[in-house]
């Protein structure tokens, strides 16, 4: 029976939690083209520990998203299409800070059993919350699936920008007008 108390999130993991994140990227993504790799995903969270927000069923890792700031060429290169996020070093990430980041959305991921309304709710108020106090200013987000447009086109102030190297879209979200999604339209998908 479902119990959305058995769902909670946490914005603080530990290095070793990266290894089931990537075990999570393999079972949607598979394993050719974007899921990343512990040791790069490591350094990513060594060089800021604040990217990751991470969903738990009971104590067990069920998804999370990957939010990282970066510095201005980095960001420039990810909107023209330039590169990719599995090409974003460690000394590409800066910290979150008062002047307003400039991030990428690297990931936003719930296993499949997982991804009902109440769950999904839950996960997204948290994020959004998040990234308010972080001062996020833009995101930069490829789609690579439809699930993920979807999310993307749910914000206002959203354009398209580009295409990455394996052709998918690149979307830009402003966010500093704070108004972040449609609210009628959040969870309706």
């Amino acid at each position: 029976m479902f119990n959305l108390s058995d769902y909670h999130i946490k914005n603080n993991i530990t290095p070793e939690d990266i290894k089931e994140l990537i075990r999570i990227d393999d079972l949607v993504y598979g394993t050719e083209v974007y899921a990343g790799t512990y040791d790069i995903c490591k350094k990513w969270f060594t060089k800021n520990n604040q990217i990751y927000t991470v969903l738990f069923y009971k104590n067990k890792i069920i998804g999370y998203i990957n939010l990282m700031p970066l510095n201005k060429t980095t960001y420039l290169k990810m909107k023209s299409g330039q590169i990719s996020d599995l090409d974003i070093e460690s000394k590409n990430i800066v910290r979150f800070g008062n002047k307003g980041a400039s991030c990428i959305l690297a990931s936003i991921i719930i296993l499949s059993e997982h991804r009902n309304k109440q769950v999904t709710k839950m996960f997204i108020e948290h994020f959004l919350q998040k990234i308010k106090k972080l001062n996020v200013l833009k995101i930069i987000s490829v789609a690579v699936s439809e699930h993920g447009e979807r999310f993307i086109n749910k914000f206002q102030n959203v354009n398209f920008v580009s295409y990455d190297k394996n052709g998918d879209k690149i979307y830009e979200i402003i966010l500093w007008l704070l108004v972040l999604i449609k609210p009628k339209d959040i969870f309706l998908t």
